[in-house]
């Protein structure tokens, strides 16, 4: 890889898995230290040390991105673990599956 993205941070969130941990891995082999902020705390760990084992930077800071408190606390772990964070990339989603005639649109802004 290119190293393009030596010496800089990014969080990730919802990358404990999917297309978020993809992106931690790609940002990883870039040579980013890399977040991994995930709903799901023993993933997000696991993640993170797959990511160390590589021989990559890697941290997990856990969160519910619905949380604000909880979100901001994990953007102030990204500051204390690696001093800084240039990339944020806000992967983490939440789906409601229902036909178009059922969906109720107060979930749009959910």
């Amino acid at each position: 890889m290119s190293q393009l993205l030596q010496g800089k941070t990014a969080l990730i969130t919802g990358s404990a898995s999917g297309i978020g941990l993809e992106m931690a891995k790609t940002f990883a082999q870039e040579g980013a230290s890399v977040v991994i902020s995930d709903l799901h705390a023993e993933k997000s760990e696991q993640a993170a040390a797959e990511l160390r084992e590589r021989g990559f930077e890697a941290w997990a800071a856990p969160c519910d991105v619905t949380n604000e408190e909880a979100f901001k606390n994990s953007i102030q772990q990204a500051y204390k673990t690696f001093g800084r964070l240039d990339i944020l990339v806000n992967n983490a989603g939440m789906q409601y599956v229902a036909p178009i005639e059922e969906f109720p649109t107060k979930n749009l802004n959910s």
